[in-house]
């Protein structure tokens, strides 16, 4: 289990936990889905806050491991990963995250489906820059990545690859709050505990309504956006890329 579970009496904290990076591989996904499965069912539970380690959110897909694998096992993995952010971005309870680190890709993308983020001053960064790494943005992520920061921005952010400092994601609404990182799960829980004096059924049935287009699109498009990743990753250009970026990383260890 690369999740650990704290209990701040209704609130519950699922803090990711692979050292060093918080590197998106199936477990992570696989345990995320579970853990935040059993929160949606506990009515011990009123609200969920997602965070990470000191320093990494995470550092989005863990590429050295996903790289080797089939087709099917692709296409299982891309597959798992959406129903995670489909239940993240339609959880019936709040849901904040609290960035506590290096957030870029695959960790901007879980980010953008919580109700409320909140990220820990320093020197990190945030953003989705799949385009410099070979990968498109699928169209339901680049919706709700225009929701937050227009759409404007939201593209050339995306055509760019760009990755920001918390300071500009404030500025754009790409998130919503920065706490020192000592500071960031007590705040979490303060601002938390602000929503939960509130009717929380109308509150969520409110969220719905705002998401409902979104999620509708989400829902219809998965398969063809399934697809156009598939076909992505397998393509000889992002091939050849990723396998000399794999090779450096591998390097690295």
């Amino acid at each position: 289990m690369f999740i650990k579970i704290e209990n701040r009496n209704e609130i519950r904290i699922l803090s990711i936990n692979r050292p060093p990076v918080n590197a998106i591989n199936i477990q992570i996904v696989s345990d995320l889905l579970k853990c935040l499965s059993d929160a949606k069912k506990d009515k011990q539970v009123s609200g969920v806050i997602l965070t990470g380690l000191e320093g990494y959110f995470s550092a989005g897909l863990d590429v050295i491991e996903l790289f080797p694998l089939m087709k099917d096992e692709i296409r299982t993995f891309w597959n798992e990963f959406y129903k995670l952010l489909q239940l993240i971005y339609t959880f019936p309870k709040p849901l904040f995250s609290a960035l506590s680190g290096h957030s870029p890709a695959g960790g901007t993308v879980m980010a953008i489906m919580t109700d409320y983020r909140l990220m820990a001053s320093g020197d990190f960064s945030i953003g989705l820059n799949e385009v410099s790494v070979g990968l498109v943005i699928p169209n339901s992520i680049a919706e709700i990545f225009s929701s937050l920061i227009g759409r404007r921005n939201a593209e050339l952010m995306a055509l760019n690859g760009s990755l920001i400092s918390p300071d500009q994601a404030l500025k754009l609404h790409l998130i919503d709050e920065i706490c020192p990182q000592n500071q960031l799960i007590d705040r979490s829980v303060e601002k938390m505990t602000s929503w939960l004096d509130l009717p929380t059924q109308q509150q969520m049935m409110t969220k719905m309504e705002f998401r409902k287009p979104i999620i509708e699109r989400m829902k219809l498009n998965m398969k063809t956006e399934l697809d156009q990743l598939q076909n992505i990753w397998f393509s000889k250009g992002f091939q050849t890329a990723m396998g000399r970026l794999v090779a450096d990383l591998t390097k690295g260890r």
